[in-house]
């Protein structure tokens, strides 16, 4: 079974004030052959599926509100979890995945939180080429048909997105090899054992499976 990770705020998404550094010298450390750079560098490489160089990333951010941040939310299109959801995704799949610190202290407040800029490092070919209406555009990137033929005038028709567990194997967490977006994917298996604790900020929704 194939699910995807959301991001679900428990309040409106106040920003994020990062410190000194920057992401545009993130780079991709195992980069497939023949990919563009634009998917392999700055907050892109986060995405990829595989370990970064990020030296110069911000390591300190301004959290603005009084509230404290959920264990699961996204800026630049980056995961990032707290202590708690690190140690939970470690204990579901040991050793796999990149956790790089970040350290948040609220606007005008004392308080600091340890968090982790989350690197997914699987990554995997896991849309039905069969059974999916996209397109997989210059066999880089999955569009709608509209999107891939640039029609002037959106055609209507429903996107089916099916995925195939072939080729994951025993991996609990994933990106896929051509959804460039903001795409993170998780196993039932780690659903069942995550979604009880109620970890703040994080969803879980079931994709089809062929």
């Amino acid at each position: 079974m194939v699910w995807q990770v959301g991001c679900r705020p428990t309040k409106k998404f106040p920003g994020i004030d990062f410190g000194p550094g920057g992401f545009s010298e993130v780079r991709v450390i195992d980069l497939d052959p023949g990919e563009p750079e634009l998917y392999q560098i700055a907050a892109s490489a986060f995405r990829y599926g595989r370990r970064v160089s990020a030296l110069e990333i911000p390591n300190t951010a301004k959290w603005c509100s009084d509230s404290p941040p959920d264990d699961y939310f996204t800026a630049h299109g980056i995961p990032f979890v707290s202590g708690d959801l690190r140690a939970a995704i470690e204990m579901v799949e040991p050793g796999i995945h990149q956790f790089l610190p970040l350290s948040i202290s609220k606007l005008g407040g004392a308080d600091e939180y340890q968090y982790w800029y989350w690197v997914v490092c699987n990554r995997f070919d896991t849309v039905d080429r069969d059974r999916t209406n996209l397109v997989l555009y210059r066999n880089l990137i999955w569009l709608t048909r509209d999107a891939a033929e640039r029609a002037p005038v959106p055609s209507g028709e429903p996107v089916r997105i099916v995925f195939t567990s072939e080729g994951v194997g025993e991996a609990q967490f994933w990106r896929d090899a051509y959804m460039r977006q903001n795409h993170l994917f998780i196993s039932r298996h780690a659903v069942k054992l995550l979604e009880p604790q109620g970890y703040t900020g994080i969803s879980f929704a079931e994709r089809e499976v062929s």
